[in-house]
């Protein structure tokens, strides 16, 4: 959000692979995938993640596909 003091905003990008404590590590704004686990915490849901796991043809040739692929929702 812009100050109406200043014309600035000051915005970091922080890309983990772990939860974080919003609280300790201060951040103030941030999109999770995923479930919600802290039910203090206040989401909007601002879109859906579609996974899609892709694979050379000719790999799948040479290597076979082993059986049907699948990833459970909510992983």
């Amino acid at each position: 959000m812009v100050s109406p003091r200043s014309n600035e905003v000051d915005v970091q990008l922080s890309l983990q692979d772990r939860m974080v404590s919003l609280l300790g590590e201060h951040i103030e704004v941030t999109p999770r995938i995923g479930y919600l686990a802290d039910r203090n915490l206040i989401a909007v849901r601002v879109g859906e993640i579609v996974r899609v796991v892709c694979a050379n043809p000719a790999d799948l040739q040479s290597c076979g596909t082993r059986g049907c692929l699948a990833i459970p929702l909510g992983t």
